[in-house]
């Protein structure tokens, strides 16, 4: 059975999901849910404004499902690693004081990757955990990686995408 992932929306946080917006609401109560087997967990729970994570989904959509991790022209992903824990070593990237253009470069692909990829750059101003979703080695993911957590999970990223369509239109 493929992993499903889910934004579920209610408008608010003592109510059923919906599944479909109201257009004329602009903030509701978003669950992201992982659906495994016979079994789903809550990633996170916010109340947040879907105008922006609307806009952030259809402005990303391509990149979420076709973008690899590639940075000054290689791909940076290793086999068996998250796109959270991928970020996280290559933000810890030392260089030396005559690599300056270099460096610039490479934090400047990095912030352009995390904006079409974090959760966190979908609900600006939200406090959420620093969670990514795209393609890792042709499958969808959804991971988290820092000090105190880490974790990654597979699902099915065109129906997810899908279903995230159809009940923002």
């Amino acid at each position: 059975m493929t992993n499903k992932l889910r934004f579920s929306f209610s408008s608010d946080s003592n109510c059923f999901p919906s599944s479909k917006i109201d257009k004329n609401k602009h903030v509701y109560h978003l669950s992201v849910i992982l659906f495994v087997d016979n079994s789903h967990f809550e990633i996170f729970a916010v109340n947040c404004e879907v105008p922006q994570l609307e806009s952030w989904i259809i402005e990303n959509s391509s990149f979420i499902k076709n973008e690899d991790l590639i940075i000054s022209d290689t791909c940076q992903i290793q086999s068996g690693e998250s796109f959270a824990q991928c970020l996280y070593r290559l933000l810890e990237r030392d260089f030396s004081e005559d690599e300056e253009d270099e460096e610039f470069q490479w934090h400047n692909e990095i912030f352009s990757f995390r904006q079409r990829h974090s959760l966190r750059s979908a609900l600006r101003g939200v406090d959420i955990p620093d969670v990514f979703i795209g393609t890792n080695h042709g499958k969808g993911e959804i991971s988290l990686f820092n000090s105190n957590e880490s974790w990654s999970h597979t699902f099915d990223l065109e129906d997810f995408l899908e279903e995230v369509r159809s009940s923002i239109k």
